[in-house]
C-alpha cells in the first residue's frame, strides 16, 4: 500500500501484523487467558487504524477539491465516524462518489473473500469488547487473520480508487 500523504500505511499494517505473528508464535506456550486478552487487543487496535485510516483517506481526497464547503462537510462527517461500520463507510463513499459506492456494493454482494462480514465483525467485537457486552475471549488468532485481511483489502481498495485523481 505505501504511504500517503505522511500517512505510512505499510508501518501501520506491519505492526499489526507482527502482533498477529507474535500472539501465533506463543500459543503454545502462554495462557490462554493472556492470549485471548492479546486477541482482544489487537482486534481493537485493527479496527481503530481502520477508522484512522478511512478518515485519512476522506478528509485528505476533500482537500484536494479545493472548495472549503467540501472539506468542512468531509471533515465534519469523518468526525462522526466512531466505528467503521458497514453502512457508515458506503454513506462517506456515496458522498464522494456515488458511482464507486455502486461498485463497492456490488463486490460485497460477490463477497469472496469475505470482506464485508469480517468488517462487521471486526467493529461489532470492538463495541462489544469497549463496553463490556458479549462474551470476551473468544477472538481467535485465526479470527484475527480474518480481519487484518479485511482491514487491508478495504483500505487498500478505497486508496486505489481516491488515490487515482477523482476530482470532486
Amino acid at each position: 500500500m505505501k504511504s500517503w500523504d505522511g500517512w505510512d500505511i505499510d508501518a501501520e499494517t506491519n505492526r499489526l501484523s507482527s502482533l498477529i505473528e507474535i500472539i501465533e508464535k506463543n500459543t503454545n506456550q502462554t495462557p490462554a487467558k493472556l492470549i485471548s486478552l492479546s486477541c482482544e487487543r489487537v482486534c481493537i487496535s485493527i479496527c481503530g487504524s481502520l477508522e484512522q485510516g478511512i478518515n485519512k483517506i476522506f478528509t485528505d481526497y476533500a482537500k484536494s477539491s479545493k472548495s472549503q464547503w467540501v472539506v468542512n462537510l468531509a471533515e465534519y462527517r469523518v468526525e462522526r465516524l466512531r466505528n467503521p461500520k458497514i453502512e457508515n463507510i458506503k454513506e462517506l463513499v456515496k458522498l464522494f462518489d456515488p458511482t464507486f459506492e455502486k461498485e463497492l456494493n456490488r463486490a460485497w454482494i460477490n463477497d469472496q473473500d469475505n470482506e464485508k462480514k469480517y468488517i462487521h465483525e471486526l467493529v461489532n467485537k470492538r463495541i462489544s469488547l469497549a463496553h463490556g457486552k458479549g462474551n470476551h475471549g473468544q477472538i481467535t488468532t485465526g479470527d484475527l487473520k480474518n480481519y487484518f485481511k479485511a482491514y487491508e483489502s478495504l483500505l487498500t481498495r478505497l486508496l486505489m480508487h481516491f488515490q487515482r485523481g477523482h476530482n470532486l
